[in-house]
């Protein structure tokens, strides 16, 4: 009996290992080499389809660790393990990360592919929210014959976007190394920045990203400039995923959910008008009207069930109004020459002084995108 004991531990420790390295796996996620089948093979499109959602997850992460994390400083606890990343770079004011990720492994014969990833953070200083509430449509420069973009996020993207490419002046904080994939992603106004951001790489730059993915992302346009992003080259390459009671993704609200936004029970709209701030609703909804829906969602959210919980829009609305009827501005009717006054108004509302509601919107809508995608204590991981 003795003589056989080894034999027995040797078999257990065999069917421990495999448990172990599956525990560990469930929760480390990825970031896989995206290539599409380009043959009508189910095996490929099989294999592709698990390192789409595996780099999904692992984007999720990355996106909202910009921020889960300290407010200005690298990852580090939460969905990063910050030994894998090889290099991370602040964007300016807390917008967001450059990281550089080992996308596969050295050999003796093969140099390790590293991929850059752009991470955009969500809302969180005053020019955010002032960009955010800029939701004019203005005409995209160079892109003027394909519609019209919302004008705050547009301006934020095109900083953004020199400041990852460089201008003529200053470099820019991405690689060159055309060697390197570019993966964009963001969650909520950081997921409209990577959708906009990837356009202008490749309209202006010739860069074309590997994938963009968004989570929560608002509106970014009318329909005939959501529909020129969505069939350009970005085509099969922007992944958006939305969950049940976010509002963002259906914002600015268009002319089809006035009517659920109203009457629904704790609807922001009727929250608006109930406390006197109709005139705001009629100047939001005057333009709003034009924008369109962002495409292909996992989870298509349905009528009847928008949340009643979005306190960043009310409480930012709410501000705005009492700054409007306090100063006793007479709003005109949304035209060009309004969005100028428009942005200047917006520029003298401290927006941080309902911090504490827009903090608890953010945990809100972290915490239930991150259950939605059963991403709750995972970690981006290496190879």
């Amino acid at each position: 009996m003795l003589g056989k004991l080894p034999f027995k531990l040797l078999c257990l420790a065999a069917a421990v290992i495999p448990m172990t390295q599956t525990a560990q796996s469930a929760t480390c996620k990825r970031i896989r080499p995206l290539f599409k089948p380009a043959t009508n093979s189910p095996i490929l499109e099989k294999r592709y389809q698990k390192n789409l959602a595996e780099t999904r997850d692992a984007m999720a992460l990355l996106a909202f660790s910009t921020y889960k994390n300290s407010e200005y400083g690298l990852p580090g606890e939460f969905g990063v393990k910050s030994d894998l990343i090889k290099d991370a770079k602040p964007l300016p004011d807390g917008t967001g990360f450059v990281f550089t990720y080992q996308l596969t492994s050295g050999t003796a014969t093969r140099p390790a592919k590293e991929a850059q990833i752009v991470a955009f953070r969500e809302t969180f200083t005053n020019a955010d929210w002032a960009d955010n509430a800029s939701f004019f449509l203005t005409i995209p420069t160079p892109d003027n014959r394909y519609g019209l973009a919302h004008r705050g996020f547009y301006r934020s993207a095109l900083r953004m976007k020199d400041l990852l490419v460089g201008t003529e002046d200053t470099p820019g904080l991405l690689d060159k190394d055309p060697n390197k994939p570019i993966y964009l992603t963001g969650h909520s106004r950081g997921g409209a920045l990577a959708v906009l951001v990837g356009n202008m790489l490749i309209r202006e730059r010739g860069i074309v990203p590997s994938a963009v993915f968004t989570f929560g992302a608002p509106k970014v346009g009318d329909k005939d400039y959501t529909d020129f992003i969505f069939d350009s080259r970005l085509k099969d390459r922007i992944h958006t995923t939305n969950t049940i009671g976010d509002a963002a993704p259906l914002t600015p609200p268009d002319a089809r959910l006035t009517k659920l936004l109203s009457e629904q029970e704790g609807g922001f709209l009727n929250e608006l008008r109930k406390q006197g701030y109709g005139f705001l609703v009629s100047v939001m909804m005057s333009q709003s009207k034009k924008f369109a829906f962002q495409r292909e969602f996992y989870d298509i959210i349905p009528a009847g069930q928008i949340s009643d919980g979005d306190r960043c829009i009310l409480a930012v609305s709410k501000l705005v109004g009492d700054y409007v009827r306090e100063n006793g501005i007479d709003l005109p009717d949304l035209d060009a020459d309004a969005g100028g006054r428009w942005r200047s108004i917006l520029a003298q509302i401290d927006f941080l002084s309902v911090q504490d509601d827009l903090d608890a919107c953010r945990e809100y809508h972290t915490d239930a995108y991150l259950r939605e995608l059963d991403m709750t204590n995972k970690v981006v991981c290496g190879i």
